[in-house]
Parts: C-alpha cells; sequence; structure tokens
C-alpha cells in the first residue's frame, strides 16, 4: 500500500472529485480540504460511489487566506494538488473578493509547502487561463507555459479569468 499523503485543495469541486477519485485509485491517503466541513459526509458518498478505497480519505476545514492553518495542514504531506479557487455562482460587488483570496491562497500553500518540505506542489488553472481574448485563429494551436489570456480584451472579462491569468 502506497503511504504517501496528498493535500488536495478544493475536494468538493468537480475537478477535486475527480482528483480524489484517481488518487484514492493510485493508493495515496488523501487529506481533501473544504471550506464547510458540513458537506464532507455528501462529497464522501459521490466520491465512495466511485472507488472503494474511500477510507483513506480524510477532510480538513480550510480557508485560502489563513496562512497558520496551511502551514499545519502541510505538515507530513507529500504532495499538494492545489485545484481549489474562490467560484462563486454570481460575481461579487468587487473583483477582489475572487482576485485577493485566490492569490492569498495560492502564496499561502506555496509558503507553507516549501517550509514543510512538501516534494511537490501542482496548480491547477483553466483553459481561461489561455483562451480567453482570443481569435478563432489563436485557439487553434498548442498551448504552452508562455501563452496566456489577452486580460485587455476586456469582453465578458470576469474576476474569475483574471484570477487564472
Amino acid at each position: 500500500m502506497n503511504s504517501q499523503r496528498v493535500l488536495l485543495t478544493g475536494v468538493t469541486g468537480f475537478l477535486g472529485s475527480h482528483t480524489a477519485i484517481r488518487l484514492l485509485e493510485k493508493g495515496y491517503q488523501v487529506t481533501g480540504t473544504l471550506r464547510d466541513m458540513d458537506r464532507a459526509a455528501a462529497i464522501r458518498e459521490v466520491i465512495a460511489r466511485h472507488t472503494p478505497h474511500i477510507h483513506r480519505l480524510t477532510f480538513a476545514q480550510a480557508d485560502l487566506q489563513d496562512k497558520t492553518q496551511w502551514f499545519e495542514l502541510t505538515k507530513g504531506i507529500d504532495f499538494v494538488q492545489h485545484v481549489a479557487s474562490p467560484f462563486p455562482r454570481e460575481l461579487p460587488g468587487h473583483e477582489d473578493d475572487i482576485i485577493v483570496p485566490a492569490r492569498e491562497g495560492v502564496l499561502n500553500i506555496l509558503t507553507a509547502a516549501a517550509a514543510n518540505k512538501v516534494k511537490r506542489v501542482v496548480l491547477t488553472s483553466s483553459s481561461a487561463a489561455v483562451t480567453h481574448g482570443k481569435t478563432p485563429q489563436q485557439l487553434g494551436k498548442v498551448y504552452t507555459e508562455a501563452d496566456w489570456s489577452n486580460v485587455n480584451n476586456t469582453k465578458d472579462l470576469t474576476p474569475t479569468l483574471k484570477v487564472k491569468r
């Protein structure tokens, strides 16, 4: 059995839950973070429908902006997969209500992971990070780490897309 431990942020999201299933199937011990522990039972039930290894999944309540919490959560962790980001159903009154927690969350997790000597951190973004504001001709290519969305093209530009940049 694999004894390596993964801290997976955003376990209640679509990508987070699918990532948890794959990690459990590969034998990892997974701690999934969520903002509200009241959602733990429901997401455990969903994930259990897709893997018999649910016993290797635990949960921790976390706030992206709480530096101390991330330092504690990364202790004894081998890997972090950061897939959480604020994604409200409705846009807030000010874009910083999305941008600040997303940015601070990444910085807090990276700082804590470095302090606790986590072996690897994987940050997951969205295709919006590279495709927004592109022409149809520009979309028909293979993207690399050098490609980013055109944030100067403000048509349909939301704070969520700015975060992804």
